[in-house]
């Protein structure tokens, strides 16, 4: 019986062996894939963090061309209320001439 268990023993120990070892290459053969998804991982980051600053880049853009907007508009009531206070005078004028 001893004899019997030392050779079930050796044959389990030898399955282990070589479990062992396809454990091992299942392992060495996922290294590479593991190394593949992080460096893809870094470049989907990369590519999201590229979008995030061109959306504020963008976002920027917009809020000068906002601002240049308003700066023009204001200037152009600036004028237009100079226009108009010269045409009320040249009105005043000539009224007055046509008075007198």
């Amino acid at each position: 019986l001893v004899a019997q268990l030392h050779g079930q023993l050796g044959q389990l120990r030898a399955r282990q062996a070589e479990l062992q070892a396809a454990v091992e290459r299942q392992v060495a053969q996922c290294a590479p894939l593991e190394t593949t998804e992080r460096d893809l991982q870094a470049v989907l980051l990369e590519i999201h963090q590229e979008g995030i600053r061109s959306e504020k880049d963008m976002e920027r853009q917009l809020l000068a061309i906002n601002d240049e907007q308003v700066a023009a508009r204001a200037a152009q009531e600036g004028e237009m209320a100079a226009l108009a206070g010269r045409y009320a005078a040249a009105h005043a004028r000539v009224a007055a001439a046509a008075a007198s």
